[in-house]
């Protein structure tokens, strides 16, 4: 992300994402926040002089894909800034932008082995560049923050357009005209926490109120403002489930943030309930890789299911089937086999319990076989007289003795 004015770099992002408005909110994060902490991450020392790129700018203009839907309209809403697209393959409506990314490969690609060739297709013998990859994200990361740093800091905009009121001895350079315009020109930015700019910029989706707590992607979240104010608990002359409007970072699925107002300006932060405790420490990419795993484990054990419910039934027919084939015929009125039936009944119980009082007599004389068998340990004798070994141990001679003495 670049200042039109100054040519400044504001922001930027390094990573394996496609482009996407998550990577353009990490873009946008950055450029109005301090850079000292995000530079220190990557070795980088710097002080606030050597980017002092902080604060709301007064419009973003961007590709249509990226900040183009209703996501980025919380940014533009609650900070007033305008937000403009260019149209479609028109690229050269911020050239400024393009041109650098030819500028800052030009600076590294002579040097970093495995840099991506024009040629996809090698020929026969020939070396694939894909076996030279040698840096990781946060080695290119810091190769890419080294060029913005000393592009921002000492390159020199040979054919810049210069305003009438330019001093001669301002230097053509990034971080002079950035400082120079903030005197001369547009004055101190707007300025905004970081807090409030993370949670403008965060994507937005609708939460369920459940009796669990509310669920987003199904994943369940409480706070204390939904338990405190009854929420949580259903009405039951309503049928439908209330709705919140829901911000969330898809790099943290251990909270979210609810808008209980109509114009979204308060929120509360609700955290992971211990019934969606497996997702934590995870991210929402995480969680929806680990629901589709689960999704297709479900859809594979249905079919077994379906299967084995299939087998059930068809038993149950054969079973059916077997007992109508073979049930006696009678002539009996149906008066007689009415009142027949409570002797029917106990004779049954008869039967059952007899055949339980066998299976318990069998039951008993394999157990006391299995006793039989027991080996008694060696070095204990067994007492003669069981009833010997219930006396209770006296000591009134031996007393009497000693007084005796």
């Amino acid at each position: 992300m670049m200042d039109e004015f100054s040519r400044m770099v504001t922001g930027m992002y390094v990573g394996l994402e496609n482009p996407s408005y998550v990577t353009s909110m990490l873009v946008l994060r950055m450029a109005m926040s301090d850079k000292v902490d995000y530079c220190k991450k990557f070795d980088h020392e710097i002080t606030f002089k050597d980017w002092p790129c902080i604060g709301l700018p007064e419009a973003i203009l961007a590709d249509r894909a990226e900040l183009l839907g209703h996501q980025i309209e919380n940014l533009e809403k609650n900070f007033a800034i305008r937000i403009e697209n260019t149209p479609a393959y028109r690229g050269d409506l911020k050239s400024i932008v393009e041109r650098y990314f030819r500028t800052i490969q030009a600076e590294f690609k002579p040097y970093a082995p495995g840099v991506v060739q024009a040629i996809k297709e090698k020929k026969r013998g020939g070396k694939d560049y894909r076996l030279d990859a040698t840096l990781t994200v946060k080695e290119f990361t810091q190769i890419i923050l080294n060029s913005v740093l000393i592009y921002n800091n000492t390159h020199e905009l040979s054919s810049y357009d210069r305003d009438i009121d330019m001093p001669t001895d301002l230097p053509c350079i990034p971080i002079h005209l950035w400082n120079w315009g903030i005197q001369n020109r547009t004055g101190k930015l707007r300025s905004a926490s970081e807090k409030a700019i993370y949670i403008a910029l965060l994507p937005r989706t609708d939460g369920t109120l459940s009796e669990l707590g509310l669920k987003v992607f199904g994943v369940f979240y409480n706070c204390k403002e939904l338990i405190e104010r009854g929420l949580l608990h259903r009405k039951s002359a309503s049928r439908q489930r209330p709705k919140f409007k829901v911000a969330y970072d898809p790099a943290n699925a251990e909270k979210v943030y609810i808008f209980h107002s109509e114009d979204h300006s308060d929120y509360w932060e609700a955290q992971l309930s211990n019934r969606s405790r497996e997702f934590r420490g995870c991210s929402f990419w995480e969680v929806w890789q680990v629901q589709l795993e689960q999704k297709i484990t479900r859809s594979r054990y249905k079919i077994n299911a379906n299967l084995a419910r299939a087998d059930l039934e068809q038993r149950n027919e054969d079973i059916i089937e077997k007992a109508i084939s073979s049930r006696p015929s009678t002539q009996k009125s149906n008066a007689q086999r009415l009142s027949s039936i409570r002797n029917n009944r106990n004779q049954a119980i008869t039967e059952e319990r007899e055949d339980l009082k066998k299976s318990t007599q069998i039951q008993s004389s394999q157990n006391a076989k299995v006793t039989d068998n027991i080996i008694p340990i060696s070095g204990i004798k067994k007492a003669e007289d069981e009833e010997s070994t219930l006396l209770i141990p006296t000591y009134y001679e031996s007393l009497f003795d000693e007084d005796d003495n």
